[in-house]
């Protein structure tokens, strides 16, 4: 459930920086490093569920917004690489197609509960 919500989040922040595109400048280091870690966060939810595909999109959108992060950090006042232009509002838009398009296919892993030692069927799932 976490997970959904940080998906939720970022989806909502990427369409904010996409509406507010002119003044993306002001907060663009929180956005950045928000979406940096919430594709870490789902690139450790398609590793746990096996996806490949998913784990590398992710990690890429994790690396990209990262270094926009870093860059930001690194000089504020003029940083080396910012969401601009046309490229800027395209990997918006693609990193909003990817955390929506995860929130149906990549589901959450159901922990199993703790074994019973009166149980007949010991590890069923948890509710």
């Amino acid at each position: 459930m976490r997970i959904q919500i940080v998906k939720w989040v970022s989806i909502l922040a990427l369409l904010s920086a996409v509406l507010f595109w002119n003044s993306v400048a002001t907060f663009q280091l929180a956005l950045n490093l928000f979406v940096c870690m919430a594709a870490a966060v789902v690139t450790l939810q398609a590793f746990q569920a096996r996806r490949s595909a998913w784990v590398g999109a992710f990690g890429v959108i994790a690396l990209l917004f990262g270094a926009f992060a870093v860059a930001a950090l690194a000089d504020p006042e003029q940083p080396a690489m910012r969401l601009g232009g046309w490229f800027g509002i395209l990997l918006v838009l693609a990193s909003v197609a990817a955390f929506a398009v995860s929130l149906t296919s990549l589901k959450p892993v159901q922990l199993r509960s703790m074994p019973s030692i009166t149980d007949r069927n010991p590890g069923s799932l948890a509710l």
